[in-house]
């Protein structure tokens, strides 16, 4: 019997069949919540709140309708017009990061519009630079050209307009990470010619004057400012909230434990967790000062109530840990590593470690089931995740098979116990290790 694959099992009419029931049960839903409606439309920035993106239901209808879609397109298209589609998509990043680095959704008025005359003069670009950005925007969903040169929002656009952590997102998205992404091709092609004498990862050929990332971020005050900027845009939208590290685990139930989030920069995870367990002490290690003292200040301004419950230290995971604690945390630190480097990272926790302290590692899990064609960025997250582990380190994001594999090599005594996850949209899960005496 031949094998028949999902995609020849659909058709556009039974896809759009699928679509419509879909999106009839979503109006359902919104409606009862008396929730916005999406629409392309500039106030259509207000569907799908945090509040709705946690309705696991409206997310799983949201997805199916999605994955549908995408298929309808892909089947509409034909395979010439995917590929070439694919093949010129760079053209998409570069587009958001002028809209993005220019501030091109902040100088369009809310609920007017504006010509592109005026609109260029507000953003310091010729005009016709401007109109051609901003109509390739238009091609992508970005803004609207209610007239002939004359713009307004769509409910993208308007979303961006309003949005600091969506902006800063998506200019470090634009910048560096796709700077690195779109050298990767020629890394890895250098690495198969060349071998040791090639790049360690894309991000060297992105950036040659840097040994890696990591040097690169801590001696380029504008490229470490886009970092950080990203990496707090990202807790601050419900796709990353540290909210499904909160819901993940039992901290409620860890007492006066002492608790250290290794290679915690300004201390996110400390602070969101502290409040759910007032007698646990934490420490936040990092090997640079800089973002630690980002810690301290914003503690010191927005979170008093912490002050003597999360304290800052400086240490290097790589070298022998030397505060014993019951809880370790390593929230999004071991996929910018090979597994070599990981082992050199864990076994630094082995002298510190008494029996029964527990590891617990917060990260992208990839699913070890076969992947398949999918538009859902709640289903590729991981897998563009780990394209940035590529690309930026040559590291990797790892099945739960192999973050096992890895604690087990690092040392027999550690046991794992499980792995859990955040709730629907949430792409990271938390998996739990204890040291034993055994």
């Amino acid at each position: 019997m031949p094998f028949i694959t999902r995609e020849e099992t659909v058709s556009l009419e039974t896809l759009a069949l699928k679509i419509g029931a879909s999106a009839l049960e979503i109006r359902e839903i919104l409606n009862s919540q008396k929730a916005a409606y999406p629409t392309l439309n500039e106030k259509g920035y207000l569907a799908f709140s945090t509040a709705e993106y946690e309705n696991h239901e409206l997310r799983k209808l949201r997805n199916t309708i999605i994955n549908h879609a995408h298929d309808l397109i892909r089947l509409a298209s034909g395979p010439t017009d995917h590929i070439l589609g694919l093949a010129f998509s760079a053209v998409d990043p570069s587009n958001l990061g002028i809209i993005v680095r220019f501030g091109i959704p902040q100088a369009l008025p809310l609920g007017s519009k504006m010509s592109a005359e005026d609109l260029a003069k507000a953003v310091n670009l010729p005009t016709d630079v401007l109109t051609r950005v901003v109509r390739l925007g238009v091609c992508n969903g970005i803004f609207q050209e209610l007239e002939t040169g004359w713009f307004g929002h769509s409910a993208s656009s308007a979303l961006l307009a309003k949005s600091e952590h969506l902006r800063n997102i998506a200019v470090f998205g634009t910048h560096e990470l796709s700077s690195a992404l779109i050298k990767l091709p020629d890394a890895l092609k250098q690495q198969q010619e060349l071998g040791a004498k090639g790049p360690h990862a894309a991000f060297n050929l992105a950036y040659p004057d840097y040994k890696d990332a990591f040097d690169y971020f801590n001696n380029n005050g504008e490229g470490n400012s886009r970092y950080h900027t990203y990496l707090e845009g990202r807790v601050n939208t419900s796709r990353w909230a540290v909210n499904h590290l909160k819901s993940s685990w039992r901290w409620s139930t860890i007492g006066s434990s002492t608790v250290i989030d290794c290679g915690g920069s300004i201390g996110h995870t400390c602070m969101a967790v502290a409040p759910l367990c007032p007698k646990a002490t934490f420490i936040v290690q990092d090997f640079s000062e800089e973002p630690m003292a980002v810690g301290q200040e914003l503690i010191r301004m927005s979170y008093p109530e912490l002050q003597n419950q999360i304290k800052f230290m400086k240490h290097d995971f790589f070298s022998p840990q030397t505060v014993t604690a019951d809880i370790y945390i390593f929230r999004h630190i071991l996929h910018d590593w090979s597994d070599e480097d990981c082992l050199r990272i864990l076994r630094a926790l082995e002298g510190a470690l008494k029996p029964g302290a527990k590891v617990l590692v917060s990260e992208g899990v990839v699913p070890e089931s076969a992947a398949r064609a999918t538009g859902v960025l709640d289903e590729k997250q991981i897998r563009i995740e780990d394209a940035f582990m590529l690309s930026v380190h040559m590291a990797k994001e790892r099945t739960v098979s192999d973050f096992v594999a890895l604690f087990r090599q690092a040392s027999p005594k550690f046991r794992f116990c499980g792995v859990t996850g955040g709730s629907d949209g949430a792409f990271q899960s938390l998996l739990e290790f204890a040291y034993t005496d055994i």
